[in-house]
């Protein structure tokens, strides 16, 4: 079985606790389909030839200072994350030699639910 990868990419994420957090619970859950890592990139730029080269990544979360210069890279964007003008969730697809990511944004629902 092919292990399907999913991470954080930002710059930088020494501070991050994602790896720890989601091994744990891929552990835990017994999921044992997906690995979770952090892709620390110092240039945005660099976002292109980093999909080309993780073949296996379907899905990264988008940290500080990225949510906002990601916009560019991206093939579709959800209506909320348009609202909003940043995003923090990627959903990479492949097929054939094509390359699709779409954008979303899921921090303004954990703010809208706090308001609630």
């Amino acid at each position: 079985m092919k292990i399907k990868q999913l991470g954080l990419i930002g710059y930088p994420l020494e501070h991050s606790f994602s790896a720890s957090y989601f091994k744990k619970k891929f552990r835990d859950e017994k999921i044992d389909s997906f690995d979770y890592n952090l892709y620390p990139l110092d240039n945005i730029k660099l976002f292109p030839s980093f999909l080309n080269n993780y073949q296996d990544i379907v899905g990264l979360s988008v940290t500080i200072p990225y949510k906002q210069s990601i916009l560019t890279y991206l093939d579709e964007i959800d209506e909320s994350a348009k609202d909003i003008e940043a995003v923090n969730t990627l959903v990479i697809k492949r097929k054939q030699e094509r390359i699709s990511v779409k954008g979303f944004n899921t921090d303004y629902i954990g703010f809208e639910d706090s308001l609630k």
